[in-house]
Parts: C-alpha cells; structure tokens; sequence
C-alpha cells in the first residue's frame, strides 16, 4: 500500500517543482557611464642601436632575481622591459625576437608572483639568445 501513496509523492514533488520554475523573470538593465578621463600619459623608449641596447637587458636582467629577494623586482623589470621594447622595435619579427619575448614575459611572471629562481633561468637564457644574436650579427 505504501507504493501508491510514494509515487504520488514523488509526483507532486515534480510537480510544485515544474510550476514554480514557470515564475516571471524581470530583467533590470541600467547602464552605468564611466566620467571620461584624459591621460597623457608618455613613455620614451631609450635610444640607442640593438648592439647597446641588447647588452644593457642582458646585464639588468642577471641582477632582477636579487632585486625580486631585496623588494624591489618591479622596478628592475620595467627597465628590463623598457630596454627590450627599444631593442624589439628595431627587430624583425623573428626566432630571436620571440624567444626572447617569451623570457621576458617569463621575467615579469616572476616579479609577480615574487620567485627569484624563475627570474635567474630566464635571464640565463636572455643572455644565451642575446650573445647568440650579437655573434652572428658581427
């Protein structure tokens, strides 16, 4: 006698759940403008040949892993990046740019989450890709 009265239960149950699914849904769209901002903001690039610039991202690149330990890897890396984005702009796109680039993402990843030993394999093969590049360019 039981199995009747379970089966209606369970009926019932999926029932109330089908009509109550069935509810009305109001949608509020509001659309919020930010106030327009002006930012003159300038970065200059050093200037130099990639046969100065390269040797200058390799050596500030051996001391990042220290700088990240001493609290201050960020600013180490900005000018890593400022120096390599100078060197990039007179590159084509090649092996040597983007593997370098990669390194260099490798270097920032480093800085941020603070790991000093991620920083010294990347600037060990910086300084492998750019000495490569400076032999061959000779």
């Amino acid at each position: 006698m039981m199995r009747p009265l379970r089966g209606s239960v369970v009926f019932a149950a999926c029932a109330v759940m089908i009509v109550s699914a069935c509810g009305t849904t109001t949608v509020l769209t509001t659309t919020t403008v930010a106030p327009p901002t002006s930012v003159d903001a300038t970065t200059t690039l050093p200037a130099g040949t990639l046969e100065e610039l390269l040797p200058r991202v390799r050596d500030i690149a051996f001391s990042l892993s220290t700088a990240i330990i001493d609290g201050n890897g960020s600013e180490r890396f900005d000018e890593i990046d400022t120096l390599w984005r100078a060197a990039a702009a007179q590159l084509e796109r090649t092996t040597f740019r983007e593997s370098t680039q990669y390194q260099i993402d490798l270097m920032r990843t480093a800085v941020e989450r603070k790991r000093p030993a991620d920083a010294d394999k990347a600037s060990l093969q910086v300084k492998a890709l750019i000495e490569n590049f400076l032999a061959s360019d000779s």
